[in-house]
């Protein structure tokens, strides 16, 4: 298993060096407040990395989310259980 790890991960590395010779003209990026020349393989980077770090972002902003409404459903739930073991012993006084 760790013979396909490897494998896996130098074809990976071949993959990108060879992307990167491919694009390694130089393109020129304009933003607001100015300009920078940099090689499309490394603009391309910046923008998959930016891409992945928004992702992550809000995937993260959905879990917590996520984890809120579960601890004020188990809260409820926790509230109810015992309002029906409260329910419960009062029919059988009744009884």
């Amino acid at each position: 298993m760790r013979i396909i790890s490897v494998l896996s991960f130098v074809t990976l590395l071949l993959i990108v060096i060879a992307f990167a010779c491919v694009n390694a003209q130089i393109v020129t990026i304009n933003y607001y407040v100015g300009e920078i020349h940099i090689a499309l393989c490394l603009a391309l980077a910046i923008a998959l990395a930016a891409g992945a770090l928004i992702g992550m972002l809000m995937g993260l902003w959905i879990l917590i989310k996520q984890k809120q409404r579960q601890l004020g459903l188990k809260h409820e739930l926790h509230q109810l259980t015992q309002q029906l073991h409260s329910l419960r012993a009062n029919s059988h006084l009744s009884n």
